[in-house]
């Protein structure tokens, strides 16, 4: 099994995957996929998916 990255799971959840449906598609447990998200959250200065949300509208916004 290849290693799950903190990357991939955020990128999931921006391209509107559920965590139930990324961790089913890579056949780990959701309590994983949870587990990878939070410190990338953490590292990003949020503590939810929906302050992700936000963040990245925000970026986008400042990008066009």
């Amino acid at each position: 099994m290849k290693p799950l990255s903190r990357r991939a799971v955020v990128q999931a959840v921006l391209d509107g995957r559920s965590l139930r449906t990324f961790a089913g598609g890579e056949g780990i447990a959701l309590e994983t996929a949870r587990k990878q998200l939070r410190p990338a959250l953490g590292r990003l200065g949020l503590s939810s998916q929906k302050l992700l949300f936000r963040a990245f509208e925000r970026f986008e916004a400042n990008m066009s």
